[in-house]
């Protein structure tokens, strides 16, 4: 029920009430039921609050539409129609939009009275990875990242993010990591793991477009470490260029090969063009030698245009002569050798 300065939680089962002031709301969600199996409101507080004898950071309402173990394939057990399993699924999808009718009007009371804002998932965005112990859907919200079907709940709040780095990205493996560095550098960083590498492009587009820079690396980086150092002189890390000295060193060495590649590549080019000039060369020789040769042939014609008929005739009987003897003296020579 409400109060003037909150909410108030009390149940059969629940010793004592339990008081959620305004005041101490950092983030509220409400997560409509779509294929999870329930629909709640969830408020991520700024300071914990004591639930029993332990302490909490995370109050959560909600009702279950299904049971965890209830699969809807396993009972279907292969078989194509079935009118109590089709009956079922009706009433399911009826109690849905029953409870989501009821917790929205709930949420729409309660923003009017008190002034908070309810985050609402976008479940367009969504992703799954594993943020504590599991591999659950990660979907993003306007002011947070959140994971609140299982318990504990993962609330990340994303103003409070300076950069994100993606690790574990290269070719050939599926998965990657998404480590959260928070403005405060005494804080330990956040991490999601084993992102599945389709999501990607998805995710870069998502936080340039919410103007948190990122980067992206081959390998994991020891953040306990990077955080001491930073911490030891925030001036001189602030000088040295920030988390851009260190973060995305994979895309400089990249950067080399690929230079590398490319001089290689340049002095292939100047060795075949050394080649080709050689080329060149010996294909000026050969069209000088046949140029001399068409002079000579020029200047044999000229000469033979200056001889008389008989000169001619004279000369060609000759030159048959000379020929009729060379053969015969081959033929000779072939006769010698058997």
């Amino acid at each position: 029920r409400r109060v003037h300065r909150g909410l108030r939680f009390s149940g059969a089962r629940q010793a004592e009430p339990v008081d959620v002031l305004f005041s101490n709301i950092k983030h509220a969600v409400f997560q409509p039921v779509s294929n999870e199996i329930i629909v709640c409101i969830h408020f991520h507080l700024k300071h914990p609050i004591l639930i029993g004898k332990k302490k909490t950071q995370d109050v959560q309402f909600y009702r279950e539409v299904a049971n965890a173990t209830d699969d809807l394939d396993q009972r279907r057990g292969g078989r194509g129609y079935d009118p109590d399993e089709m009956l079922e699924e009706q009433r399911e999808r009826e109690m849905k939009a029953k409870l989501n009718a009821e917790f929205k009007k709930f949420v729409e009371v309660v923003a009017k009275e008190s002034g908070i804002e309810f985050d609402v998932p976008y479940r367009e965005l969504r992703f799954f990875g594993v943020p504590q112990r599991s591999n659950v859907e990660i979907l993003p919200t306007d002011n947070c990242l959140v994971q609140l079907v299982e318990w504990p709940p993962f609330v990340l709040t994303l103003e409070d993010i300076e950069v994100v780095s993606f690790e574990r990205v290269s070719h050939g493996l599926r998965n990657f990591d998404m480590i959260f560095v928070f403005k405060d550098y005494t804080k330990a960083v956040r991490r999601i793991d084993s992102v599945p590498i389709e999501c990607l492009d998805m995710l870069k587009k998502w936080l340039t477009e919410l103007e948190i820079v990122w980067y992206e690396g081959k390998q994991n980086l020891n953040w306990a470490n990077i955080l001491k150092t930073i911490n030891g002189d925030i001036p001189d890390f602030i000088e040295q260029g920030g988390f851009s000295s260190f973060l995305g060193e994979d895309e400089g060495e990249g950067d080399s090969e690929e230079d590398e590649e490319d001089e290689e590549y340049n002095e292939s080019d100047d060795d075949g063009s050394d080649y080709s000039g050689s080329d060149d060369s010996d294909s000026d020789e050969s069209l000088a030698e046949e140029s001399s040769d068409e002079s000579f042939r020029e200047v044999s014609s000229d000469e033979s245009e200056g001889m008389d008929w008989d000169e001619m005739e004279r000369r060609a009987k000759e030159d048959d002569e000379g020929s009729e003897s060379e053969e015969e003296e081959k033929s000779k020579r072939k006769r010698k050798r058997k």
